[in-house]
């Protein structure tokens, strides 16, 4: 310890002086690389040890971009091509087989209500009267998303489950729960339901029945306005949307996006627009303010720093299927993670695997799936998909690959009966996370032997 001292004490000041500043640099960051997701689960091994921050994945330089400019940029105009895509429409989308998908789906066998009995025959006859086929196509007409609200396979609010006693269903399954919708969003609707209470409507991403309540019919002159103007991105969540009076409109979340009717270069936020349900439906034009640190140009550059910004503000969130209360489940997450930076997803995780650069991966063992990510994915541009789930790939943490992903649950075998572990979060995990039983013994998931593709995103 003295001859340490005294060493120390014959260096020149000026290195003392950056021995200390790097040494705090390093504390600093082993203290945030060692921090817990709130709540941490201390059954999940890789959860009790594991960072939840994605931070601690990156190094070296946190500028460096992920993708080039100019990649970045032909994928963000092909993003708002698809995003926009509604309003090229003259016809609904899939035919009238989407709309009746559902009934062909549910009505065959046994569901059950918020009440856990049986939808009943007569219930799903209400269901198809009011959705008013015969009107599909009919309407046709241009509108826009006024809030935050579900898209639902039948139009009602009405849940649908399958068996409260199975494993992994029940609450917060409820099957008539499509996906959601952002405040902004570009809708072709269809027609009305019969009780005038709901719009069937297609979204960039996804079709339902939308609350009409919740949207605003938009004219040609309207959407050309909206179109001129550049784009941006909400990067925080639940960012309320307010006018120069403090008047509530709508709550944005990562991934929404609004025209800037003004840039003030030199302020601290941006003005927006956002359309409001005027007399007789038609959609108005309000402009609001928007903090910088809440919202970013679109698209935001994908560089190291920027890409781990992002996905840390999903950690921790609450499970939602479909949407469900407004929260994210695996493919939202993914796909709210790539809309900042311009990269066009598919809503669901089916869908999601279907795309990019495939790498098949299915016949192999979990440690040759390690291998092969860590030697040919992209932190932040690779999804792991498998039947049902998708997780983005972040890089590594000692060396050991690491997945955001808001899951549910994770199965696993004990004594050759499958068993849950509900975890009902966004989380950062290894490819195969394993569960503490009963009696203590680290018991491995399936998730990582049910991986069958890495995709790489952002050549398109």
């Amino acid at each position: 310890m003295n001859k340490l001292y005294v060493s120390i004490n014959k260096l020149p000041p000026l290195f003392i002086v950056l021995f200390c500043v790097v040494s705090l640099f390093i504390f600093a960051f082993l203290i945030v690389c060692s921090a817990e997701a709130s709540g941490a689960d201390k059954n999940v091994s890789g959860l009790e040890f594991m960072s939840q921050s994605p931070f601690c994945t990156i190094s070296r330089d946190y500028s460096e971009r992920l993708i080039s400019e100019e990649k970045q940029m032909a994928c963000n105009r092909y993003f708002d091509e698809k995003f926009f895509a509604p309003w090229s429409q003259d016809k609904p989308v899939g035919g009238v087989d989407l709309l009746l998908w559902g009934f062909r789906a549910f009505s065959r066998r046994k569901v059950f209500g918020e009440n856990r009995q049986p939808r009943s025959k007569e219930w799903f006859g209400v269901q198809h009267d009011n959705a008013s086929i015969e009107s599909f196509g009919t309407l046709n007409r241009k509108a826009i998303s006024v809030e935050e609200t579900d898209l639902r396979v039948f139009p009602t609010q009405d849940p649908l489950f399958y068996s409260f006693d199975e494993p992994g269903e029940g609450y917060p399954f409820d099957y008539l729960q499509n996906s959601t919708v952002q405040p902004g969003e570009p809708l072709f609707v269809s027609h009305i339901s019969k009780d005038g209470m709901w719009a069937f409507v297609n979204a960039s991403t996804a079709s339902g029945w939308m609350d009409i309540r919740r949207l605003a019919w938009i004219s040609e002159a309207q959407i050309e306005e909206w179109k001129k103007h550049s784009l941006c991105v909400v990067v925080k969540d639940n960012v309320p949307l307010l006018d120069s009076e403090g008047v509530f409109y709508a709550l944005s979340k990562v991934g929404t996006i609004l025209p800037i009717s003004r840039d003030r270069t030199l302020a601290d936020c941006y003005e927006v627009l956002i359309a409001i349900r005027g007399s007789g439906g038609n959609a108005l034009f309000r402009s609001v303010s928007l903090d910088k640190k809440a919202a970013v140009a679109k698209p935001f550059p994908m560089t190291k720093c920027n890409a781990a910004f992002i996905a840390s503000q999903f950690i921790g969130e609450s499970y939602g299927w479909g949407g469900l209360n407004l929260k994210r489940d695996c493919s939202a997450t993914t796909r709210d993670f790539f809309t900042v930076f311009g990269i066009w997803l598919p809503r669901n995780s089916k869908a999601q695997g279907q795309i990019g650069q495939k790498i098949d991966v299915q016949n192999l063992s979990v440690c040759l799936k390690e291998k092969r990510i860590k030697e040919e994915g992209i932190p932040f541009r690779t999804l792991a998909t498998m039947p049902g789930h998708v997780m983005l790939y972040i890089g590594e943490y000692y060396g050991m690959p690491v997945f955001l992903h808001n899951v549910w649950r994770f199965r696993f075998l004990e004594e050759g009966k499958e068993y849950s572990h509900i975890v009902g979060r966004a989380v950062i995990t290894p490819l195969n996370p394993r569960i503490k039983s009963e009696k203590g013994e680290l018991i491995e998931t399936r998730i990582g032997e049910r991986v069958s593709h890495f995709v790489i995103l952002g050549d398109k």
